[in-house]
């Protein structure tokens, strides 16, 4: 309460009295059903800084323990402000915002290709620790072996050997930001295979989801057959992958293999146990694998068409179940949240200045000082609400 109108109060109620407002050892109280005291300026300050510091308590329960026994004009609002401006409180608040789901446009085959790396896996007696992976965005068709490092030099031969001189040159690659894929010889090796190099926002890898889903086939697929002698993973590499060739995906409703050669690959079982239909006339041979070739560009768009519709159904099943979306401006002081390391350790660094706002919800950030620091996903940000108008670094 303005600490004037605090004093007319009780000059009033010491010249005529009051049923509603009473003084008690020169203090101004109130009736809310119990008589409580009421608070003058700047005292409210100290009220709610010693309530909620003691054990960081949020809006209700500060307000209802402040409520048991003062009352000042405001007091809702002025809790609130505490709070939502508590260094503490804020950095141990995770954002609750979703971005909505950005599909990627599919187009042909090899021209969308998404890279990835998996490991540390124990180490080969060829001292293989990492696998580099590579998928086709169309035909889902994987490419995976083994690497010692997952430096830019590895990552740069693979995609020149496995992907450009057996597919041609892709239109764009997507990776993480992993350290090989962020290096200026890998950038330059773009720029210079005419290749859109498309990065997932750090600790957001959901837009390269269908590499991430392959790495997870390939890791459960390596644990199951491997009992015993782990590091024998890099024996088996491919024979998970040509499983995974054979298989119908559901969002395409072919298998890879169909997809690029017309037909699925032969499968060890079937030396024993023949299934298909065999022709002995090279005449009737040759038609009927070229009635299959004949099949894959048409094959490829309805594939194409049903993984549009695949990601219509996801988009708007997942759109519809997420918080909406909070937009930063540029300028603003914003927390960057993270993983915890331990119980007792709080998520966010910062806080930091939004330096550019990118599409799909991505922001570059900065350092106070102005220096360039990271580029994130949106939702791992948190408005910060500075109360003393001092802020520091924390990184």
């Amino acid at each position: 309460m303005d600490p004037e109108r605090y004093e007319q109060l009780k000059q009033e109620i010491i010249a005529k009295g009051s049923n509603t407002y009473k003084i008690i050892n020169n203090n101004l109280f109130v009736k809310h059903v119990i008589w409580k005291r009421v608070i003058k300026d700047p005292e409210h300050k100290r009220i709610i800084r010693d309530v909620h510091d003691l054990a960081h308590s949020g809006k209700r329960r500060t307000l209802d323990k402040i409520k048991e026994l003062y009352w000042w004009p405001g007091m809702m609002n002025h809790v609130a402000d505490y709070i939502e401006s508590c260094d503490s409180c804020q950095r141990d608040t995770k954002p609750k915002h979703q971005n909505p789901l950005n599909p990627i446009p599919i187009s042909g085959p090899w021209e969308i290709v998404g890279i990835d790396h998996v490991g540390p896996l124990p180490k080969s007696k060829e001292g293989y620790q990492y696998i580099i992976v590579a998928q086709d965005y169309l035909t889902k068709w994987p490419i995976a072996e083994p690497t010692k490092t997952t430096n830019q030099d590895e990552a740069i031969k693979f995609v020149r050997d496995r992907i450009m001189a057996v597919h041609g040159s892709p239109k764009q690659i997507i990776t993480d930001q992993g350290a090989a894929f962020i290096r200026h010889h890998w950038d330059q090796m773009m720029e210079l295979w005419k290749i859109k190099h498309v990065t997932t926002t750090a600790g957001h890898p959901q837009a390269n989801d269908q590499v991430e889903r392959l790495n997870q086939t390939i890791v459960k697929g390596l644990r199951r057959t491997l009992k015993s002698r782990k590091e024998c993973w890099p024996d088996i590499l491919q024979l998970i992958l040509m499983d995974y060739r054979a298989l119908i995906q559901d969002t395409t409703g072919y298998s890879p293999s169909q997809l690029l050669y017309g037909k699925q690959i032969r499968l060890p079982i079937e030396s024993d146990f023949e299934a298909r239909e065999t022709e002995e006339d090279w005449d009737k041979t040759l038609k009927k694998r070229i009635a299959q070739l004949d099949l894959i560009e048409p094959n490829q768009v309805k594939a194409a068409e049903n993984i549009k519709a695949k990601q219509a159904k996801m988009k708007a099943r997942y759109d519809k179940r997420i918080k909406q979306t909070v937009k930063f401006q540029v300028g603003e002081q914003v927390l960057l949240y993270g993983p915890k390391r331990t119980k007792l350790e709080t998520t966010a660094t910062g806080p930091f200045r939004i330096r550019k706002a990118n599409k799909y919800n991505s922001y570059e950030l900065e350092l106070l000082n102005g220096t360039p620091y990271l580029t994130v996903t949106g939702t791992r940000l948190r408005h910060y609400k500075d109360r003393s108008g001092n802020v520091h670094v924390d990184i």
